[in-house]
This record gives C-alpha cells, structure tokens and sequence, in this order.
C-alpha cells in the first residue's frame, strides 16, 4: 500500500517558503478563491488567516489578488463572518 498524500490542511506554510510551483502540480482539480463583493465586510480575516498571502484589503474590501498561490486550506472559508468567501473549481 503506497502512502497517502498529505491534505493542505495540514500544511501551515507560507508562499515564500516552498513558491506557488510547490503546489500547482500537486491536485488536479485546482480550487480558487471567490469573495462576494457585497457581503464582505472588510474584516481582513482572510488577510491574517491565510498562509498563502493570497488577499490584499483595497479600500473596505478583500481581494484574492493572488488567487494561483491559494494551498486550498479553507482558513479564509471558516474564518469569514459575513460568509463571502468560496473556493470554487476554476
């Protein structure tokens, strides 16, 4: 029996520490993040939750500006109040 891949969930890293390419290649179906723009409070949960650095805060609002960075760790999911955050097959 081959052993498992590891779930990103369990992979607290940083961009800057293994680079987008470390993860690109490793599930197929890749999931982006979506922010509802009328729902987002602009708590900046997401921006201090993610581990991908994938959110800025522009103006009152967050934006998955690097959304090809995001490890899928659904942190910014479970972390926004206002529920304004999906990650959806691109």
């Amino acid at each position: 029996m081959e052993p498992q891949a590891c779930t990103p969930k369990c992979l607290p890293v940083r961009r800057q520490d293994y680079g987008t390419q470390a993860w690109s290649s490793a599930w197929a179906d890749k999931m982006y993040p979506r922010v509802d723009y009328e729902k987002c409070s602009g708590c900046k949960n997401c921006v201090e939750v993610c581990p991908g650095e994938v959110y800025r805060i522009e103006g009152d609002r967050c934006y998955p500006s690097h959304a090809e960075d995001c490890i899928e760790c659904w942190a910014c999911v479970e972390q926004c109040p206002t529920q304004s955050i999906q990650l959806i097959d691109d």
